[in-house]
């Protein structure tokens, strides 16, 4: 029988004699990603102007202020799928994110807006949204927001986060949104025990996968 310890030193009992012999197993190397981010730059320079030149045929227009393109970096690509920046803390550009689709950068999950929340108050609420396009809606009306970049289940680092005084979390009308908030909510209580969480309902007659950005589309509001 074998098996291998996490100081990558394998054993091995031999079923007969019963002794344990042992080597050391090399551990893989990691490799490290390469990011071109001038090319992230040049691609979302294109992506924004794109989107620009096509903005009043786009429903996001209707919602959303044109200024906000350049100021959060979105995009559109030559398929018409938006494309979203992500940003680190200082505000540097490190991954293009495709709406449901492909990543380029650094993919590993983070919060959007990151770059943002710094400068929000902790006395105030945050809104945490399942999707970009739905924490751009909030974003436009003056509210402290951010939202994951891997979908409903996945969370990133909490720290960044951490100490304000109520999070609100809209996460889309579906098992996945549900599940993802209310996983979310536990792990903010356990770092944020004095915080008020809420959790909005949506209207059970809406459509399934309804969210953030339908609501601002169709002027309709949420329930807690």
């Amino acid at each position: 029988k074998e098996f291998i310890d996490n100081n990558g030193t394998k054993y091995h009992k031999h079923k007969e004699s019963g002794v344990v012999t042992t080597r050391s197993v090399a551990k893989p190397k990691e490799i490290k990603k390469y990011i071109d981010y001038e090319e992230l730059n040049t691609a979302m320079t294109h992506y924004k102007q794109n989107l620009k030149n096509k903005w009043e045929s786009m429903d996001c227009s209707k919602i959303w202020n044109k200024d906000l393109i350049d100021e959060l970096d979105i995009g559109l690509d030559n398929n018409g799928d938006m494309v979203y920046g992500h940003h680190n803390k200082e505000g540097k550009l490190i991954n293009l994110k495709m709406h449901k689709n492909s990543q380029r950068g650094d993919s590993a999950k983070k919060w959007y807006l990151r770059h943002k929340i710094a400068s929000y108050s902790k006395d105030k609420e945050l809104f945490i949204c399942e999707g970009e396009k739905d924490a751009i809606c909030l974003y436009n009306q003056g509210y402290q927001v951010t939202s994951g970049t891997c979908g409903a289940m996945s969370i990133p680092n909490l720290d960044d986060i951490e100490g304000f005084i109520r999070y609100w979390i809209p996460y889309d009308k579906d098992n996945w949104g549900m599940d993802g908030a209310k996983k979310l909510a536990k792990e903010l209580l356990k770092k944020n025990p004095n915080a008020e969480i809420l959790i909005p309902q949506w209207d059970e007659q809406l459509a399934e996968k309804y969210d953030v950005y339908d609501a601002f589309m169709d002027d309709i509001g949420m329930t807690t």
